[in-house]
């Protein structure tokens, strides 16, 4: 009967996640993998409470930031979103993708001259990505046209 219900638990990979939040509920990582698999299935209010959970037990664990800031995104809450992010890029600094999206979301939301040192910051990390370079021209030009003002909201 054991095995029986060994192979049920891991029979699929989410019901193997559930139970280990279930089992282990403060353990930080297990709440942001189950994030990721709510996210995925797109259930993204349920994802942002076990991406705060996650937070709230280990504040600096960069993924979850950046989980959280997806399923924020997913509910059009992207001020929020820009927030988290940025609070990603804080606890790892040398986070590419991080100030990538980050630079991206603030351009895509007015902030240019904001957007245009994420995106320098992104630069930094890895001058060949094609990516950063576009968005980086992309900002520099919205932030010129703007007189060198940069919008503040999202």
């Amino acid at each position: 009967a054991a095995s029986r219900n060994l192979v049920r638990v891991w029979a699929s990979p989410a019901a193997t996640i559930a139970r280990a939040v279930e089992s282990s509920p403060r353990f930080y990582r297990t709440r942001y993998i189950h994030g990721m698999d709510l996210l995925n299935a797109r259930r993204v209010q349920e994802a942002e409470v076990h991406f705060r959970t996650s937070l709230s037990l280990c504040p600096k664990f960069t993924n979850s930031h950046f989980g959280l800031t997806q399923a924020l995104v997913n509910q059009r809450k992207v001020a929020e979103a820009i927030e988290s992010m940025r609070a990603g890029t804080e606890n790892d600094p040398d986070n590419f993708f991080g100030f990538l999206n980050l630079g991206m979301m603030l351009h895509q939301t007015s902030r240019h001259a904001e957007a245009v040192q994420s995106l320098d910051r992104a630069m930094e990390l890895n001058p060949s990505d094609t990516d950063v370079r576009g968005a980086l021209a992309a900002a520099r030009k919205a932030l010129a046209l703007s007189g060198g003002r940069s919008g503040g909201g999202s």
